[in-house]
């Protein structure tokens, strides 16, 4: 039974379900559809969702509490709430606009060959969880767009280059719906992020595959418990944690990409939870400063996490000391943290040159008299800036052998009376109203 009030559809799939050799009754709303059911007793249900006096919503409930016929709902980005309720009330697939011959097809067979269900397969680790905010776009989302159901069904409820209202985002935002998914192999395309996602399919591959689910948990806890500092908007901190938990996923991807943080970790669990701190307040300065592209959160993410990466080749005797307790040697060591993380970084095929560049240039200052190049203000990356800003902030207020962590309002303060002539002022700024 095909249920649409729009003739054109319903003509549509009659056709192509009868060149099938299936038979098809047509109902034009769920009254009269609900009326036809016990006559004709359908083996398939296909139904739109809005229809006049009875819709697709309402007919799905009474079919499953009746009938129990197998029901596949026709959705799109406007019914995301209906179509989560909708498979909690028992819908059996869902057909989303717009949709092709061969998904309708394969839904219909899906349906008809169910007779022995295969174990379902957890889909979580195919899927990045990103802001809602990310998905608007005035030229098209770039990406597909998703809805996590259960952990065994993901549905793609947008296509690539759907145009995607603010008005219908602050809508599903004010219903709770706060994140949304798109595949990880699109969303690495969509930042730049050159890798092949690895197939679990060899006993030795499962092994890495817990290693890096373990590694990802443990990576969530350090941002929930060493991140969060009092003062901060927790908005602006779940956004920006969020985002990180998503690229973090991403990058662990990559064996290289791992191998490195892994490293980063083992070298000494405080300058991983740095690096995670200083990414997370990029991004958190970056949004405050009003930037939305999903591309520079990326940049901003993937920066922060490994600008100390060249701190790994360092004692981790000088490391643990206050900069101000270094000897001129020690210091002189130090100072070279960026160009090692820079030529690490640069034997990474999966990491951007611009990436790179950031990493290199974090410890660069607007007096030109930063390190290790000392170049001008106009030469130094513009999101380095960031990442110099969220540095000095993260050294004073994460906990680590130099620091017992302090009240964020004092450190900016702080810094906007001691750094200002060196740090970027609209980043400051942005900070300080984060810490407001």
């Amino acid at each position: 039974m095909v249920v649409d009030d729009n003739p054109q559809m319903r003509m549509a799939l009659k056709q192509i379900l009868e060149a099938e050799k299936h038979q098809v009754v047509e109902a034009e709303n769920g009254k009269i559809a609900r009326e036809l059911i016990p006559l004709e007793s359908p083996d398939i249900i296909i139904s739109d969702f809005q229809m006049p006096f009875l819709d697709g919503l309402e007919l799905l409930r009474w079919v499953k509490m009746n009938q129990k016929t197998p029901f596949i709902l026709i959705t799109a980005f406007g019914h995301i709430i209906e179509t989560q309720q909708a498979f909690k009330d028992g819908a059996d697939d869902f057909l989303t606009k717009p949709f092709k011959k061969a998904d309708i097809l394969a839904a219909i067979q899906k349906i008809l060959s169910a007779q022995t269900p295969e174990t379902p397969k957890n889909l979580d680790q195919e899927f990045c969880r990103i802001p809602i905010d990310d998905f608007i776009s005035n030229d098209g989302i770039r990406i597909g767009i998703h809805i996590r159901l259960s952990p065994e069904k993901y549905l793609r409820v947008a296509h690539q280059g759907d145009d995607i209202q603010a008005e219908r985002v602050d809508h599903y935002k004010s219903k709770g719906v706060d994140y949304l998914y798109a595949k990880k192999d699109e969303f690495a395309l969509l930042v730049g992020f050159n890798i092949k996602l690895a197939k679990m399919v060899k006993s030795s591959t499962a092994l890495d595959f817990e290693k890096k689910t373990n590694f990802l948990r443990y990576t969530t806890e350090t941002v929930m418990e060493n991140m969060m500092v009092n003062g901060v908007h927790k908005t602006s901190f779940n956004h920006a944690k969020e985002c990180m938990k998503t690229y973090v996923s991403l990058l662990s991807e990559s064996e290289s990409i791992f191998q490195i943080m892994s490293a980063l970790n083992s070298h000494g669990n405080w300058l991983y939870g740095h690096s995670l701190g200083v990414s997370v307040y990029s991004i958190m300065i970056g949004k405050k400063l009003g930037w939305t592209s999903t591309v520079t959160f990326f940049k901003l993410g993937m920066a922060g996490l490994f600008h100390d990466i060249g701190s790994k080749e360092i004692d981790l005797r000088i490391l643990e000391k206050d900069r101000l307790l270094m000897n001129n040697e020690e210091r002189t060591t130090y100072e070279t943290h960026p160009y090692r993380g820079k030529e690490i970084l640069e034997r990474l095929p999966e990491v951007s040159g611009e990436v790179v560049q950031i990493v290199y240039d974090h410890h660069e200052n607007c007096t030109g008299q930063g390190y290790p190049r000392h170049i001008s203000k106009d030469k130094i990356h513009p999101l380095s800036k960031v990442i110099a800003v969220a540095d000095h902030f993260c050294y004073q207020a994460l906990k680590s052998p130099y620091s017992t962590g302090a009240q964020p309002r004092e450190i900016v303060d702080k810094m906007i009376q001691i750094y200002s002539q060196e740090l970027d002022g609209p980043a400051l700024h942005a900070l300080g109203a984060l810490c407001m």
